[in-house]
């Protein structure tokens, strides 16, 4: 059994047991098969049917082979009300984490849940809590009206919306997992709530991220005596760091920007962004030519961008497959960041939701930093080096 799926002293509990065969059964062979694979778990070539494999999985757990992380991953999978979905919500949210115990999260959802006369009525279910990240699932019963124009009365009745989320504590950033902005809308309300209730502070509020560094550039002109003065907003240095990160991992490379959207020069006319698609410059890179390079030292705002990656999938023999992505960022400033991969293919299904995973990690991971990570390179692509 390789280190990668092995945790030594290990042995999981009767109700984890209880947990793991009830999501193996639910789990299609494929899921099993993708996170077998991506943990390293040597299945015996002999091993054909789905039955043989689930019978197997559930052994060398029970026998205290299988790493807890391992096992959250099967769990986490399982019950995902949106399960492979590539798409989310990314907020910030402000706290005093020496308020709280993260280790006594689910003691904390519990009382919320017990809790009478709750701001918001909700329920939240930890899935995952281990070294300040929470996996939970999130679920809301809003009342709903319809009137019969027959009868000319009105009946009421209960929509429940649930979603998956995921909270880094140590970097403040919410991860919500959905397509459906509506349901982005209904659970980030009971979210906000429940922090602050285990914070017990009423100002938490949640953002999108903020980048106080900004970045200027004094340029002379050709006349060697006059100078023109470069402003880049936060807002825009963040995202084009957050970009510039994903040409540093090992999952993804050949970054292509293939559209662009400004907000408008006049604060007063922000329904007049300014969108730029690379067709109408040769197909290029659009962050390699002057208009766009122009618009970002004039101190616009982006607010959309849609980017080409290639994402590179492990294989067992410790190659790389490559894929070729299309992925989009909506930047909704001061309010959330929008991740998704516009790709739906359906033989490509479970690799697209890793490529997604692996992205929304180096989102989560560098989503609330202050500090710049790529200043020479965004400094080199906007010529300013």
């Amino acid at each position: 059994m390789s280190d990668t799926a092995t945790s030594a002293g290990y042995m999981p509990r009767t109700q984890e047991i209880t947990t793991f065969r009830h999501a193996l059964r639910i789990l299609g062979e494929l899921d099993i098969k993708r996170i077998a694979i991506r943990n390293q778990i040597p299945i015996d070539s002999r091993i054909k049917r789905r039955g043989e494999l689930v019978e197997y999985l559930n052994d060398i757990f029970q026998q205290g082979l299988l790493s807890k992380n391992i096992y959250n991953e099967f769990r986490q999978t399982a019950f995902n009300p949106e399960p492979n979905t590539t798409d989310g919500f990314f907020q910030s949210f402000d706290a005093d984490l020496a308020k709280i115990n993260i280790e006594e999260l689910s003691e904390m959802a519990k009382k919320w849940n017990d809790m009478e006369n709750k701001p918001v009525d909700g329920i939240i279910e930890i899935n995952i809590n281990t070294d300040g990240r929470c996996v939970l699932t999130a679920t809301r019963q809003i009342e709903k009206f319809a009137f019969d124009a027959r009868s000319e009365v009105s009946t009421s009745y209960y929509d429940e919306t649930q979603m998956s989320l995921e909270i880094d504590f140590n970097r403040k950033v919410i991860y919500y997992q959905t397509t459906n902005s509506v349901k982005f809308q209904t659970i980030k309300t009971l979210i906000r709530q429940f922090l602050i209730f285990i914070f017990e502070d009423k100002e938490i509020k949640l953002f999108s991220p903020r980048m106080s560094q900004t970045l200027t550039y004094t340029k002379i002109k050709e006349d060697n005596w006059s100078v023109e003065d470069y402003r880049v907003s936060p807002n825009t240095i963040k995202i084009l760091d957050l970009l510039f990160e994903l040409n540093q991992t090992t999952h993804f490379d050949d970054f292509e920007c293939i559209e662009i959207t400004f907000d408008h020069e006049d604060v007063q006319n922000q329904k007049k962004a300014s969108k730029i698609h690379r067709q109408n410059y040769g197909g290029d890179n659009l962050l390699a030519i002057d208009v766009v390079k122009n618009l970002i030292l004039s101190n616009r705002n982006i607010l959309e961008v849609e980017f080409k990656l290639t994402y590179k999938e492990p294989l067992l023999d410790g190659n790389f497959k490559r894929h070729y992505i299309t992925v989009g960022l909506i930047n909704e400033k001061g309010y959330f960041l929008r991740i998704y991969i516009k790709n739906n293919e359906h033989n490509l299904k479970l690799v697209l939701a890793r490529a997604y995973q692996d992205l929304k990690a180096i989102f989560i991971e560098h989503f609330s930093a202050k500090e710049l990570r790529n200043e020479e390179t965004i400094k080199i692509t906007l010529g300013l080096l």
